[in-house]
């Protein structure tokens, strides 16, 4: 049985474990080292050098067009790592059968031949991976995976610290600056539009996830477009300690509770079940009736079963279900339920992802919550890494997760809101005007508080 991971925007890779090392050598064997001569290690020719790179982009073509439970077309996916690799449109096999054959060989013969560096594999990866356009499929190298870990247990990462969503006019604006955050230095404000990133259009998904986990110190160049003008915002990224979770309470007795992403730190100040479990005991002292959960923007983590418990008693949270295994995964429930129960009214949009569209999903698989918004991002699946060596991890999605009672995984992999609400407008946010909140708030004054 497989063990469950979450990533943010992508993010975790189900790790085995630490490395066993070999038991230490005794004194002979010491001595038969420094004796012995070593072993001439001969130097791999150009020709293998160049077949090693090729097998990596090949590798990385058949696991995003068709190991992945989110298959990308072969061909757009193809003709974006061909061009990346120098490789001129016209010479793209017409038989899609030979696609990945002609990948391989395109990386072979240009790194072999030294007429292509070897970053240019990386960039041609990276190309497939940004067709795919979805949190779950992404490039890391062990820097950017040792942030990505950290991020999940709470530590600080490298991040712009801005929210963003895209508009129904197709604009991506930004939706939220945090306090003290790189992208609040650079001067970055709420409404702005943002064009491009370092002269790319930003991706559907995470567009801002080629901003995250970088080295500190790191300049990202953002086109954007504020009061019909553009200009252009450098960032320089830094370590931030993104915040976890925020509540507040609302007129009418309804609270609020803002959930970032899915943090399991050991303090629980870092941790969204625990934070999430201190919020309802401040918003029972404060006389709070109903609450919105607000998911929007919610980057993903872990602990979805153990987060859904704490509204619901059902048992399994969820299953997972796996390539190849004769039976679902239950997703056990943990903790005990809140003994309070109240309507509860969940806010999400496309950039809510992993994570987030589970714990969402969960809540209204089982009849405690009401979604209001926009489809999340498609990523309501479990990754898994394919080592690609030289430190690079392909992390692809290898599990589908489905609810318990609808036996059903979601048309797209998204989450899909009862009541769906526009994303606010570049207008809507800068007067400070939440249309998918007053719609939550709308309905969350019709319910009666139910029963558990």
């Amino acid at each position: 049985m497989k063990a469950m991971c979450v990533v943010v925007v992508v993010l975790m890779s189900c790790g085995g474990g630490k490395k066993e090392m070999p038991p230490p050598a005794g004194p002979e064997a010491v001595v038969e080292q420094v004796d012995a001569a070593p072993e001439p290690v001969a130097e791999p020719s150009a020709e293998e050098v160049g077949a090693a790179w090729g097998e990596r982009v090949e590798r990385a073509f058949v696991a995003i067009t068709t190991n992945s439970y989110v298959v990308s077309a072969a061909r757009p996916t193809a003709a974006a790592a061909w061009a990346a690799l120098d490789g001129v449109a016209a010479d793209l096999p017409a038989d899609d059968a030979a696609l990945a054959g002609a990948l391989r060989q395109r990386a072979a013969v240009g790194v072999g031949s030294k007429q292509l560096p070897p970053e240019r594999v990386w960039a041609a990866i990276e190309a497939m991976t940004a067709v795919a356009d979805n949190a779950h499929v992404m490039l890391v190298d062990g820097p950017r995976m040792t942030q990505l870990g950290g991020s999940i247990e709470g530590a600080p990462f490298v991040t712009p610290g801005a929210m963003v969503h895209w508009t129904a006019d197709a604009e991506l604006v930004v939706a939220e600056v945090l306090s003290g955050s790189p992208a609040a230095s650079a001067g970055l404000v709420v409404g702005d539009v943002i064009v491009s990133v370092d002269g790319r259009a930003p991706r559907r998904v995470a567009p801002l996830f080629d901003a995250m986990f970088l080295p500190a110190g790191t300049k990202k160049a953002l086109q954007i477009r504020r009061a019909g003008t553009d200009s252009t915002v450098t960032v320089t990224l830094e370590p931030f300690l993104h915040p976890v979770e925020a509540h507040r309470l609302l007129k009418g007795g309804v609270g609020l509770i803002r959930l970032y992403f899915c943090a399991k730190g050991e303090a629980p100040e870092r941790n969204h079940i625990a934070l999430t479990r201190a919020a309802l005991a401040e918003l029972d002292a404060k006389k709070a009736t109903r609450v919105v959960i607000d998911l929007r923007g919610n980057m993903g983590g872990a602990g979805v079963a153990e987060w859904a418990s704490i509204f619901t008693s059902a048992d399994p949270i969820l299953l997972a279900r796996w390539a190849g295994e004769p039976a679902d995964e239950p997703w056990a429930r943990k903790g005990d339920v809140w003994p309070k129960a109240r309507p509860i009214a969940v806010l999400v949009d496309e950039q809510t992802v992993s994570c987030g569209e589970m714990i969402a999903y969960a809540l209204a698989e089982h009849g405690v919550a009401r979604l209001f918004g926009q489809p999340t991002g498609g990523a309501f699946h479990v990754p898994d890494g394919v080592d690609l060596g030289e430190g690079h991890i392909l992390m692809v999605p290898v599990g589908e997760v489905l609810g318990p009672k609808t036996q059903k995984v979601p048309d797209g992999h998204k989450v899909w809101p009862q009541v769906e609400v526009p994303n606010r407008t570049v207008g809507e946010l800068i007067t400070g005007k939440d249309p998918q909140l007053d719609a939550a708030l709308a309905w969350l004054a019709k319910q009666k508080a139910p029963k558990r």
